[in-house]
């Protein structure tokens, strides 16, 4: 049971595993990173401008092209006003002369003037156009920025009252926070060994639960009647999910595992069926995965496959049996025939 005085220093600790300063530190300096380098761009901007106002000062001839966008309108606003004035000169120069020459058409219709003029109308349209753009991200940045309602399944999480739990996969779909529990039994229904894990994978449990059940093997046989010999394990039989190299190869009591679901193995030997040992040089999973024909009087792999109920196996449980139980069922037999177990 968990002590309730340590809900406190529970909790801290599970503030501080979602407390992760680097992430925090890794999103603040990328969140520097990129100010500075909108200032280098504001400022380089700001040079740029200040160099074509310095050049348009020193001009003796309109620069060719469009002033940059920032400062189009004003430019333009300037050479509006220099082009009425020049015009207004030309005009004052003819009245000088006493009308002699050709009569300059009036300010606004000039060619220069009515183009400059032309050239701002446009400025100014996308200047507003520009103002509104910027006016929508603003607001859409600040709707962004509001924080978000919280809901249960947004960030992560830490239990608290189970801190060592883990979300595990459940048969059919789905998740649940628990743990991954093994139990052990003998051929007659004792629970010998168990253990609780957070790895969903069943396989990694193997040599643990076998190591205990021989401890209690040989706890049992110490406390037997002193005519009555010792017996330990005669074979381990667990099902496909216990099913790896490392299983089947170490150290340890005979044992049988499943190398398949029962409908696969019945499949498998219906639709692809041989017969005689492996084929040369063929790896140890390939000969714990050959199908075998059965020999002759003995059922076929679907029915071998279902044992009688004493080896029979749920998930998660490994069942330990004497070698005289496994004698008495000539499908769990180690040989060539098809099973649907595996031995060392």
């Amino acid at each position: 049971m968990v002590d309730p005085g340590s809900r406190a220093a529970r909790v801290a600790q599970a503030l501080a595993g979602l407390g992760d300063g680097r992430r925090a530190a890794q999103r603040e300096a990328a969140a520097t990173r990129k100010r500075c380098r909108e200032q280098d761009k504001q400022q380089q901007r700001a040079a740029q401008l200040d160099a074509f106002r310095r050049r348009r000062e020193q001009r003796t001839i309109t620069p060719m092209g469009l002033p940059p966008v920032e400062i189009r309108v004003e430019v333009l606003t300037q050479n509006l006003a220099e082009a009425r004035a020049a015009h207004h000169a030309k005009i004052e120069r003819y009245h000088a002369r006493g009308k002699r020459g050709r009569k300059p058409v009036p300010v606004e219709q000039a060619y220069r003037v009515r183009r400059i003029k032309a050239g701002l109308d446009r400025a100014i349209a996308a200047e507003q156009v520009t103002q509104q753009r910027v006016q929508a991200g603003a607001a859409e940045a600040a709707v962004a920025a509001k924080p978000a309602t919280p809901t249960r399944s947004s960030g992560p999480k830490r239990n608290i009252t189970d801190p060592e739990s883990r979300m595990m996969p459940l048969r059919g779909g789905g998740w649940i926070q628990s743990c991954n529990c093994q139990a052990l039994t003998s051929s007659d229904g004792l629970i010998i060994a168990t253990s609780v894990a957070n790895n969903s994978s069943d396989a990694t449990a193997f040599t643990e639960m076998m190591g205990k059940a021989i401890a209690a093997a040989a706890l049992i046989d110490t406390h037997r009647p002193a005519a009555a010999p010792p017996t330990g394990i005669g074979v381990l039989l667990a099902d496909a999910g216990y099913l790896s190299v490392d299983n089947l190869s170490a150290a340890g009591p005979d044992r049988l595992i499943a190398v398949g679901k029962q409908r696969e193995l019945a499949a498998a030997a219906r639709e692809h069926p041989t017969a005689g040992p492996p084929p040369p040089g063929a790896t140890r999973s390939r000969r714990w995965h050959t199908d075998y024909a059965p020999p002759t009087g003995m059922p076929s792999t679907a029915s071998a496959a279902t044992s009688p109920k004493p080896h029979s196996l749920m998930p998660n449980t490994i069942s330990a049996s004497a070698a005289s139980r496994a004698a008495e069922s000539p499908e769990l037999q180690p040989n060539s025939a098809s099973t649907p177990w595996c031995t060392t």
